[in-house]
């Protein structure tokens, strides 16, 4: 019995949908590496790839999960949360729940400094910038959590966020609030997002807080239908399960696809509209929930860009609208990798400190053919007392010097450095450092003597890391 689901892939093939995984499944392994190279670890890569292969595994799953769910009221699978009254939780969003692993003062604080130059960079193009939260669909229906799980009192990552951007100059919508105030059903039961009724909510919140004039859809008729196959359900039970509800809108929509649809559920890194009864263009940074906004958005813009760029690509902003949306779970990715934009001439920065540290950490690399010049690294702010920190990048030639304020953003993806062991780190930012990104035109480099120097302000000093390095063309 043990050997069927093994002996039986030749004959049934490989049963398995990779969408009810949520996940992108391994592939079949090489014993050669393309570089000709022996695979020495074909042995682990062949044992994951039959546990996520072996016939019928669907089935089995199906059966296993359908005994816990209906014996026990419980998940088989760690990323379902399983409800009250029919509900499903995705249990990423624990954290957020319970308040825990929150981001210190300092991270919310960057998030609002990226923000900040996002928008300001935005606007200095002539368009108009938002950003947006969608809440957890636990975080508006707890009431349908299990028992066993306490929501916190305790601010998490977005009470925090909202109340600091609610403190700033960041054109920002509060969907958590707008939503909250609905006694609607907005979020599938069964699903990790809002259903089309939400998002409608949604998309008047964004466009009223743009304060740009659109079709609110509010005398247009709908209806409910269980034709909804929710994400947390396909998990759970990847072979069947009922239906969710959705609702829908008898809207004769004008706009077209001007980009070939290359995945079902709309998750395509790039989309693309036009809709000649539209008005103005719309660049839309956006996750899944954005999906459900695309009809809507599209029937309002005349062209519209929806990206899942990561990081966030703002080098052409040329729009006229810049939408920045992120679902509530992932508020903390804002920090994981700066957006890719020019940073902004600062010409009031002085230093009033010195404090050089050898341990601060200085790389750089050329991008798009050479124009640009990324410069990202760690600095030592042990010296600065204060959360509300700003990063700059002093650069130096032979006859000028100019200040460029940064993202105060660690690139754990680019960053390597050697610890007192002489063992190489990456994805962690030390201690009493903080990470900085900027991309600058190349054309500022006109000597093969290029300094660079960090200086990091919280408000009240200002210090310089000293001269960290020579920037040169390879």
């Amino acid at each position: 019995m043990c050997l069927v689901p093994i002996v039986c892939i030749p004959i049934v093939g490989n049963s398995v949908d990779s969408t009810s995984e949520n996940r992108t499944l391994s592939q079949m392994p090489k014993l050669i590496n393309d570089d000709g190279s022996i695979n020495t670890s074909v042995g682990v890569e062949f044992e994951t790839y039959l546990s996520e292969h072996f016939a019928f595994r669907n089935q089995l799953v199906q059966l296993n999960n359908q005994a816990y769910y209906s014996i026990f009221g419980q998940s088989a699978e760690d990323d379902v949360i399983v409800g009250k009254d029919g509900w499903l939780y995705y249990s990423k969003t624990i954290d957020d729940y319970l308040s825990r692993n929150v981001l210190s003062e300092l991270e919310i604080n960057n998030i609002v400094t990226t923000l900040r130059l996002e928008q300001e960079y935005v606007e200095n193009y002539g368009g108009k910038f938002l950003f947006t939260v969608i809440p957890n669909k636990n975080t508006l229906y707890d009431e349908y959590m299990p028992y066993n799980y306490i929501k916190s009192n305790t601010p998490n990552n977005l009470d925090m966020l909202t109340e600091a951007l609610n403190n700033s100059e960041i054109s920002f919508c509060d969907t958590k609030e707008i939503l909250s105030s609905d006694d609607s059903i907005l979020y599938h039961k069964t699903d990790t997002h809002w259903n089309n009724h939400g998002a409608l909510i949604g998309y008047n919140a964004m466009l009223d807080s743009l304060n740009i004039a659109h079709n609110d859809f509010s005398t247009v008729s709908y209806y409910s239908e269980k034709s909804w196959d929710g994400d947390l359900a396909k998990m759970l039970f990847p072979n069947y399960w009922k239906k969710d509800v959705q609702i829908q809108y008898d809207i004769d929509y004008n706009y077209t696809y001007t980009s070939v649809l290359l995945k079902e559920d709309f998750d395509d890194n790039i989309i693309t509209t036009s809709n000649t009864n539209g008005t103005d263009s719309l660049l839309m940074f956006r996750d899944s929930f954005g999906r459900a906004l695309i009809p809507f958005m599209s029937e309002q813009f005349n062209t519209v860009t929806f990206s899942r760029a990561n990081p966030i690509t703002l080098l052409d902003a040329s729009q006229d609208v810049v939408i920045f949306e992120i679902v509530e779970r992932n508020i903390d990715t804002i920090l994981s990798s700066a957006p890719t934009m020019i940073a902004p001439e600062r010409n009031n920065v002085s230093i009033t400190d010195t404090y050089i540290d050898n341990d601060n950490v200085f790389q750089y690399k050329f991008i798009r053919n050479n124009e640009y010049l990324q410069m990202y690294g760690q600095v030592n702010i042990s010296n600065l007392s204060g959360n509300n920190i700003n990063v700059y990048a002093l650069i130096e030639t032979d006859n000028s010097s100019t200040v460029f304020e940064a993202f105060p953003i660690y690139e754990s993806n680019l960053l390597k450095y050697e610890d007192s062991s002489g063992n190489i780190v990456n994805d962690i930012c030390i201690d009493g450092y903080i990470g900085y990104s900027l991309i600058v035109p190349s054309s500022i480099l006109n000597s093969s003597e290029n300094r660079v120097s960090i200086l990091v302000t919280d408000g009240v000093s200002t210090i310089s890391s000293g001269t960290l390095g020579n920037v040169q063309f390879d």
